[in-house]
């Protein structure tokens, strides 16, 4: 099996994330956000995940809100 190309997007646009773990079995990515600021409100963050192109990625979409 290949491994899993995993990409970040803010607002639609692709930036780079972090590998924390990669071995045979799993791999974690991570996108992180030092300081949240007001002008983060309503941001759009999403990770694709995929590894062949049989079957479509596994996408995972969240909306920032602030209280």
């Amino acid at each position: 099996k290949p491994p899993p190309l995993i990409m970040w997007f803010v607002n639609g646009k692709q930036v780079e994330g972090r590998i924390e773990a990669n071995d045979r079995y799993y791999i974690v990515s991570k996108l992180e956000v030092p300081q949240l600021k007001r002008e983060h409100l309503n941001t759009t963050y999403k990770c694709r995940a995929t590894n062949t192109k049989l079957v479509p990625p596994l996408e995972k979409t969240v909306l920032l809100d602030l209280y």
